[in-house]
């Protein structure tokens, strides 16, 4: 869930912040900068191991 839509003209420009998430917290976006130097939903969206996870996931029909 997002806090804002993103702008129109330039959504390649949009970058919120990963608290703009639902459940992610202050504390929670401490803790992604300093493991993964996370600062932006799209840093979130592009890391390299987060994309595995969610590859791996949508391979197995989402299941546990």
């Amino acid at each position: 869930m997002w806090s804002a839509a993103p702008p129109s003209a330039s959504p390649e420009g949009w970058s919120p912040k990963r608290s703009s998430l639902a459940g992610i917290s202050d504390g929670d976006a401490k803790l992604l900068k300093g493991a993964f130097n996370i600062t932006t939903v799209g840093d979130l969206g592009r890391n390299p191991y987060f994309r595995t996870a969610s590859a791996l996931v949508a391979l197995t029909g989402g299941t546990e």
